[in-house]
């Protein structure tokens, strides 16, 4: 096939940024910026794993630079020989996620079986217990001269945020693959459908079970999971670009009780802010709700309609909210 060469205008990865090195992740598959060559040499069918270990920076504080980093190298070790032994093709790493590829989608479900049987029986320093995250899916790529480009790249990266430490998620066009293959004492679970942040279609996602897995898991980090209450609306397109405005805000967030944005009309206030609260519900929080305030905004007209947009009771309509974002005319909130 010959090289194409494609046009573009001047893009940048999109997504969250923060949970443990999903904002690399998305680098592996952004458009370069306007300038660069980027030559798309073929498309592929292929299975893509994504693994990242939970609390890894609560991880680092605990146990400091020179122990984490056993416990890292421990990590990669472990993933590493896995993807050796079956023939997965390590695309990318950063920090302690990994990015990896493989031809066959029952290749893929053996190694994560692995990873996980391999991480769980292995001796970390400091007697601490590692669990990592890992998310299965299927679709093309294109592979360029700057990586893998493609929709479901990003996907399945969605697929394992949505997942907690210990967990392995299958995409349902993963599961069709695999469900007649499985190893001996392997099963799926349907964990049914679920909104993923940052895509338009809901996902149906399963739960890969078997010997020396862990089973019982909170619910899904989705954006229809009832335990992470929000009534944010449903974004038709990703979120592109601005990584380091999202990293500021979500900082600010965290230590402040009050984050105003403000800009020029139509500079994108109101979407970053929807991204961040989007990106917040995580489940160590009340969740995140949205409320448009009156043009004329007093005390009494915004608290009670904002707490009742929100879902919560007049009760609370006095208290510090952690996370609402609530749009005024000219700045977001």
């Amino acid at each position: 096939m010959p090289a194409v060469q494609v046009p573009s205008e001047p893009v940048s990865s999109g997504g969250p940024s923060g949970w443990a090195g999903l904002a690399w992740w998305r680098g592996c598959w952004q458009l370069p910026p306007t300038g660069w060559p980027f030559y798309a040499i073929g498309v592929e069918t292929l299975t893509f794993l994504f693994t990242d270990i939970e609390g890894s920076t609560a991880l680092l504080r605990r146990l400091g630079e020179d122990v984490y980093a056993q416990v890292l190298a421990g990590h990669h070790a472990l993933i590493r020989s896995a993807l050796a032994a079956h023939d997965g093709r390590e695309m990318d790493t950063q920090g302690d996620a990994f990015f990896a590829v493989f031809s066959s989608p029952r290749g893929c479900v053996a190694v994560v079986l692995a990873m996980q049987q391999a991480i769980g029986a292995h001796a970390w320093p400091g007697g601490e217990q590692v669990r990592v995250r890992m998310g299965i899916h299927c679709g093309e790529a294109a592979r360029t001269a700057t990586g893998l480009v493609g929709v479901e790249v990003h996907r399945a990266a969605r697929v394992a945020a949505a997942g907690h430490g210990g967990q392995v998620l299958v995409s349902e066009e993963a599961a069709v693959l695999v469900r007649d293959g499985l190893p001996p004492g392997a099963a799926l679970a349907d964990l049914g459908t679920h909104r993923l942040k940052d895509l338009g279609r809901p996902e149906r996602i399963f739960q890969l079970t078997g010997a020396g897995l862990p089973a019982g898991f909170p619910p899904l980090r989705s954006l229809g999971n009832p335990a992470l209450p929000n009534n944010l609306p449903a974004e038709l397109s990703s979120f592109i670009g601005r990584d380091r405005e999202l990293a500021e805000v979500r900082a600010l967030v965290e230590s402040a009780r009050l984050v105003t944005l403000t800009g020029a009309g139509g500079c994108g206030k109101t979407r970053l802010g929807l991204q961040v609260a989007t990106e917040l519900l995580d489940g160590s929080g009340d969740g995140s709700g949205w409320s448009s305030w009156p043009r004329s905004p007093t005390a009494t007209r915004c608290r009670r309609p904002s707490a009742r947009r929100c879902g919560w009771p007049p009760s609370r309509a006095g208290r510090g909210w952690r996370r609402c974002w609530m749009p005024w005319p000219r700045r977001m909130c």
